[in-house]
């Protein structure tokens, strides 16, 4: 094999590595929708307690799929910004994980690794909780994190994804002759 057919190998490997590395770092089974918590109460029939039924559910909240299996995580409030009916300043995020067969499993924020209350949102709470939009991104940044989503790989383009393969590629690798 002379130093052309080297250069040639060379350079499909480095093409077949950038291909590889672009899909396996923008593919997941798993698909994030962003709604409100309304919308995903309704599509799941969550249970909704008496004195929140007529309570705008308007929190922003995920639904996750894993589009293989079909199970899905959701994450909602079945309070408003400002807390319950009474406006106390007190809500809290529910998680709930679906199995394929549709059970309902309801989850704690401890099963992804956080805190036992970080779950809460709002300052009725002793010590006042942060805001809902801090605790929402908290809680779908451990679920991502847990599901093994990559979270820049949801936003990522095939274009951005390969810029940042060749600007791994243009450091010293020490594998490399």
């Amino acid at each position: 094999m002379g130093p052309e057919d080297r250069q040639h190998l060379l350079a499909v490997h480095g093409a077949l590595e950038e291909i590889w590395t672009v899909a396996s770092a923008t593919t997941s089974p798993w698909h994030r929708e962003d709604l409100h918590s309304d919308l995903v109460i309704a599509r799941h029939g969550c249970p909704v307690p008496d004195d929140r039924r007529d309570l705008r559910q308007d929190t922003p909240a995920a639904e996750f799929t894993d589009v293989v299996t079909g199970e899905k995580v959701l994450v909602y409030s079945v309070e408003r910004w400002n807390g319950g009916p009474d406006k106390d300043g007190r809500g809290t995020y529910r998680i709930r994980r679906i199995d394929p067969s549709g059970n309902q499993i309801p989850q704690s924020p401890v099963d992804y690794g956080l805190g036992e209350n970080a779950d809460r949102f709002g300052g009725g709470w002793s010590p006042p909780a942060p805001g809902d939009h801090s605790v929402f991104e908290a809680l779908v940044d451990a679920i991502q994190t847990k599901l093994g989503i990559v979270p820049d790989a949801l936003d990522a383009t095939p274009a951005s994804e390969l810029r940042e393969v060749r600007r791994r590629r243009s450091l010293p690798d020490p594998r490399r002759p």
